[in-house]
């Protein structure tokens, strides 16, 4: 489970910007180092890298809290998962946490399953690049929450037939470089 950020527009012109006003928030972005106005998504995927649940909150919103109930063995997470409180609750829902611990902290699980950590958490982090660079997730371009839902949703399915069709031309479930290729057309 991973999130990414979905700006409406820059801090500075909150006052200015009126769409999705309610419903978007201020938040800080800490893999950008940035604070924006929009919303999170969370995207949950599977280890090879399927998408299985999307959530979107207001930026203000802990990420942590939501998707839960599509969970069920296994989280692979970031280090803002880490909250011995989460982890007591997840417990009782049959969720175990494997978030990267943080530097000052000793790991205790064996080094080969802290590689086979980051390799899946990887997967996580290129299908929230695909979105974001091939279908453009992050970019809004709407004026109301229902369009601008329904277009992300429509992304994702296409992200989804994407995954779908790579095993039948017998490629990686995640490469999608040539999938679509442009041809030019040639007018005599």
């Amino acid at each position: 489970m991973e999130g990414f950020p979905i700006p409406v527009c820059p801090p500075k012109r909150v006052n200015h910007h009126t769409p999705f006003r309610g419903e978007a928030d201020g938040g800080f972005c800490a893999a950008k180092e940035e604070d924006d106005f929009g919303f999170p998504g969370l995207v949950l995927t599977t280890v090879d890298g399927v998408i299985a649940g999307v959530a979107l909150t207001a930026a203000n919103v802990d990420e942590r809290d939501a998707l839960l109930e599509r969970i069920r063995g296994a989280l692979l997470s970031d280090k803002g998962f880490i909250r011995p409180l989460l982890t007591e609750e997840w417990s009782e829902m049959d969720i175990e946490p494997h978030p990267p611990l943080r530097k000052n902290r000793a790991d205790s699980r064996p080094p080969s399953l802290v590689a086979l950590l980051v390799l899946v958490r990887r997967r996580v982090e290129t299908v929230i690049g695909q979105l974001a660079e091939r279908f453009s997730a992050e970019w809004i371009g709407a004026r109301q929450l229902w369009q601008w839902v329904t277009r992300l949703y429509r992304k994702i399915a296409a992200h989804t037939l994407c995954v779908l069709i790579n095993p039948s031309l017998g490629r990686p479930l995640l490469d999608f470089e040539g999938l679509v290729t442009e041809s030019k057309l040639h007018i005599a």
